[in-house]
């Protein structure tokens, strides 16, 4: 598979790294801050767009991993507006692991009138879930605001779960411990079935109330980010 890899933060790096041992992937690197030549981006399987976070977000104190997605999403505005004229040269299939990606692609869609776009990150909250239950747990929402797939009538073992699952990773992300090694193996292992067309879960109403009301919140902040 001919991928480019647009972006090489801490993410990035360890996507590439676990793509290159697969011999079949054929990956090339574009540094956000390089000049490149248009055609890199041109005749590819995969484009993954994976642009650094900022150093200055590990010295705030945010209440949540989700606000730190946002501030990440506002901080990456400019390069993301920037990058439009390129972005719509691509005829391949992109999948965005820059925060808060589900925002991304809502914006991507938007403005590059292309369907085959999509984000990276449900999976991790997933893979987190499962770990903590013991057992495969599916999930459906943005990055960050997924719901566990419980078939449960008590929305209390929801939030029980979520709120365990969160308070875990902010304080990996308050004490700059994140496993970004984790992440570049659950990407390669994920990817492709990322890139196929999903059927969907069987939900019960509280599920179903609790993503409504997740896509809901992602929808409002993409409004206020890009002043819809």
């Amino acid at each position: 598979m001919k991928t480019v890899l647009w972006g090489y933060g801490k993410t990035g790096r360890a996507i590439y790294r676990e793509l290159k041992k697969d011999p079949k992937n054929n990956i090339k690197i574009i540094r956000k801050n390089t000049l490149f030549k248009k055609n890199k981006l041109l005749n590819n399987d995969l484009v993954i767009i994976s642009f650094g976070n900022p150093s200055k977000i590990l010295g705030k104190n945010f209440k949540s991993t989700y606000e730190s997605r946002i501030y990440e999403t506002e901080y990456n505005k400019q390069i993301f507006e920037e990058s439009l004229p390129l972005l719509k040269l691509i005829k391949s299939p992109i999948i965005v692991v820059t925060n808060q990606p589900d925002i991304w692609v809502m914006y991507l869609k938007s403005n590059l009138n292309k369907e085959n776009i999509f984000s990276f990150g449900t999976s991790l909250d997933r893979e987190e879930f499962s770990n903590l239950v013991g057992r495969k747990i599916e999930g459906v929402g943005p990055h960050g605001l997924v719901i566990p797939l419980l078939n449960s009538k008590h929305k209390k073992d929801y939030f029980d779960l979520i709120n365990k699952s969160e308070k875990i990773l902010l304080q990996k992300f308050k004490s700059n411990n994140l496993n970004y090694t984790q992440m570049g193996i659950n990407f390669a292992k994920n990817y492709k079935e990322i890139l196929k067309k999903k059927k969907p879960f069987k939900l019960n109403n509280i599920e179903k109330d609790l993503i409504k009301k997740s896509l809901l919140r992602i929808e409002r902040d993409y409004k206020r980010i890009f002043k819809k």
